[in-house]
């Protein structure tokens, strides 16, 4: 039995593989002339389809899944023993009298298992049938080929997966090391100036005890001391900004509820409340979307993802110029919603664009820029709204967003 979750399962298998696996059991069901490939896989307590074969008469579906644990499914059986399987016909045994394929009328299969790099299990591929199909050595080699193929896809999604993580340390030094950095200036200013106030008041007292304080003394002192703590008030008020923006970095969970609200309403709202920002470029800012998309999210986290992305455009797209034209697109579609953010400006060089959701990474520094905007946007929505973020750009041609977002958040 299995009984814990397979870390493995909670990695994202990407866009492209999952396009070969899909090519692969399309092949295989072609081949066998059989009505249904699958890859199942193992999610959690659950055992699922996670791959199916575009196959006419394939009674499966993608998602389709039953409990693992006593669901009498062939796949079970195979990632319990870890051995290929055959069935030639279910209906002839008492032990597969309770088995849900028996239900679709899928009495025969042929499935062997598939692993993780870590070696625990994690799923099968398999064909099932219809009618009775015998098959030979070369259809099961031809199976466990394929098996081959996707396992060594999955090592080579861990690997990448470990090489992520690494940077990931790096890229942690580095922004503890940036945060000192820009922690470490108004901190000095403030205790600068609080060590002189407390110099001056030192001296002003031994005037005092003395007799030799005067009118223009105790004003001079009055007008230094209101200047300096202007001054460690804005310093502190900077560094409370400073770990506001770091803090949001490592976020991946927010105090703030889900709420339902109109997402176009919403955009139109996070845009008036930047309208002096926005007049102040002489940009224009056109939001294109259905009006009826609706979503149960976190509005805060999409204000703030949508503030700094003008933010930026403005700051960095259009530091030389100040025309310009922005577009936000919303567009609502079967897996969920999609957001697109494009701006004319002058773009990110093709040297830059792999980094631009780094830590502290900013070509701005000198104009103090501190290259937090968009890694808090990217962990905002990787992290928090749990989707995904991809951002293209051509010099001079301006940069586009992509921001993906699952099913769960779209209500109508």
């Amino acid at each position: 039995m299995i009984e814990e979750e397979n870390s493995f399962m909670t990695f994202d298998i990407e866009n492209q593989t999952l396009k070969k696996w899909q090519k692969t059991i399309d092949l295989l069901s072609s081949i066998l002339d059989i009505p249904a490939a699958l890859i199942m896989r193992l999610n959690k307590n659950k055992i699922e389809v996670f791959v199916s074969s575009e196959s006419e008469n394939n009674p499966y579906k993608k998602g389709d899944n039953e409990v693992f644990l006593n669901s009498g499914l062939y796949c079970e059986h195979v990632i319990k023993t870890q051995k290929t399987l055959f069935v030639k016909n279910a209906l002839k045994s008492n032990r597969w009298k309770n088995n849900p394929d028996t239900k679709l009328n899928m009495i025969n299969y042929l499935g062997v298992p598939i692993n993780s790099p870590d070696e625990t299990p994690f799923g099968t591929i398999c064909v099932l049938n219809n009618e009775e199909k015998v098959y030979t050595d070369d259809h099961i080699n031809l199976l466990n080929e394929f098996k081959s193929i996707i396992e060594a896809d999955l090592k080579s999604i861990s690997l990448y997966k470990r090489l992520v993580a690494s940077e990931r340390v790096d890229s942690l030094r580095e922004l503890l090391s940036g945060m000192a950095h820009e922690i470490n200036t108004p901190v000095g200013v403030g205790v600068t100036a609080i060590t002189h106030l407390k110099s001056l008041t030192r001296n002003l007292k031994q005037d005092y005890e003395s007799g030799s304080m005067d009118k223009d003394d105790f004003e001079d002192y009055l007008l230094s001391t209101f200047e300096i703590t202007d001054l460690v008030h804005s310093n502190l008020n900077k560094t409370a900004k400073i770990l506001k923006r770091f803090k949001h970095l490592t976020a991946s969970k927010t105090n703030e509820k889900a709420t339902t609200f109109n997402l176009k309403e919403h955009i139109l709202n996070i845009l008036s409340s930047m309208k002096e920002m926005i007049s102040r470029s002489h940009l224009k800012v056109m939001v294109i979307s259905d009006e009826n998309i609706t979503i149960n999210s976190y509005p805060e986290a999409i204000s703030e993802v949508i503030t700094n992305l003008v933010t930026n455009s403005i700051t960095h797209g259009y530091s030389n110029r100040m025309t310009g034209e922005i577009n936000i697109e919303c567009r609502k579609n079967r897996d969920g919603i999609t957001i697109i953010y494009q701006d004319d400006g002058c773009g990110i060089s093709k040297n830059n664009i792999e980094r631009v959701f780094d830590p502290l990474f900013t070509t701005d520094r000198k104009k103090g820029s501190k290259g937090l905007g968009l890694c808090i946007i990217y962990n905002i929505v990787t992290l928090q709204l749990k989707g995904s973020i991809q951002c293209s750009s051509n010099r001079k041609k301006g940069v586009e967003f992509i921001m993906k977002f699952n099913s769960l958040l779209v209500v109508n």
